[in-house]
């Protein structure tokens, strides 16, 4: 199944937030699930970097970095 996940969904999986549900995690790690994050999310990330309501910021943006490298 071919996943698009949406900035929320981004961020929470990154921080590996309980917000994401369960059958949500499963699929996003399942390897055999291509996973697809709109660039639209990396503008909504760096939007909230800059203003400072991402928590974590330097974590989150190290993994979205590796994400985004694929």
């Amino acid at each position: 199944m071919r996943l698009l996940l949406d900035t929320h969904a981004l961020i929470w999986w990154l921080a590996g937030d309980e917000a994401l549900s369960g059958r949500a995690r499963e699929a996003i790690a399942d390897k055999d699930n291509p996973v697809a994050v709109s660039a639209t999310s990396a503008m909504e990330v760096a939007g909230k970097v800059r203003i400072g309501t991402l928590a974590h910021t330097a974590l989150l943006a190290r993994d979205f970095e590796a994400i985004i490298a694929v």
